[in-house]
């Protein structure tokens, strides 16, 4: 694949660390993967796979990486079977820090439940549970709203101003 000259500075770059961001589509996954590949292979600084965070935003982004990880370290190896760099960046590979935002942030969140006053059990809701949530938080809310109408002027005005000719509901 061909770099622009911001891809493949992005690649070269060694001065810390880096947030890639661009529209779908865009090489962010090939641009990371090669930048990984060569931080583990040139042989420029003592990288490994687990000194990495790579957080995506969609599981699919997250195990493609991994995939092209996996791919890379296997055809760097077939082209010097002696690279024990390599194989142990390989053999490392499902012990790298490659995921979601949200799979990230629960584990550090279940690390931490002390610190934080959670319950040890805490969990990442899936689409529909979420979505049944946020329509009790936000009946309640307004059940709560309604009661206290007398002393929320502007709680009753934003009905007014989103509702419009329309009721409440």
């Amino acid at each position: 694949m061909e770099f622009t000259t911001a891809q493949q500075a992005a690649i070269d770059d060694r001065s810390g660390s880096l947030l890639l961001s661009a529209g779908a589509g865009s090489g962010k996954t090939a641009v990371l993967t090669t930048r990984l590949i060569s931080r583990l292979t040139d042989g420029k600084d003592n990288a490994e796979i687990t000194d990495f965070l790579v957080v995506t935003f969609t599981k699919a982004a997250a195990r493609e990486l991994k995939e092209r990880l996996r791919k890379s370290l296997t055809e760097e190896i077939a082209k010097n079977i002696g690279n024990k760099k390599a194989i142990r960046q390989l053999t490392k590979l499902p012990l790298a820090k490659i995921s979601t935002i949200h799979s990230f942030c629960l584990d550090l969140i279940s690390r931490h439940f002390q610190e934080l006053s959670l319950p040890p059990r805490i969990r990442v809701s899936d689409d529909a549970e979420a979505s049944i949530l946020r329509e009790e938080i936000l009946l309640s809310l307004v059940e709560e709203k309604y009661e206290s109408a007398d002393s929320d002027k502007c709680f009753l005005k934003a009905v007014e101003v989103f509702s419009g000719s329309k009721s409440d509901k």
